[in-house]
């Protein structure tokens, strides 16, 4: 299976990109139940900003 997917990374790029994408455009837009999306604690959120400064400061 490894084998098969690096040679096939970007159909496989494409394929994640279009389910992640309609996945939050299905979220935002009210088709995928908000019953069924996942809760993070305000902890994590006001984490989020923080963590990716760091990782871009890292970068």
């Amino acid at each position: 299976m490894s084998e098969w997917a690096r040679e096939n990374v970007p159909i496989l790029t494409a394929l994640l990109s279009t389910v992640a994408l309609s996945l939050v455009f299905g979220a935002v837009g009210g088709v995928i139940p908000g019953s069924v999306l996942p809760r993070a604690s305000d902890a994590v959120l006001a984490a989020i900003p923080h963590v990716n400064a760091a990782i871009s400061a890292t970068a």
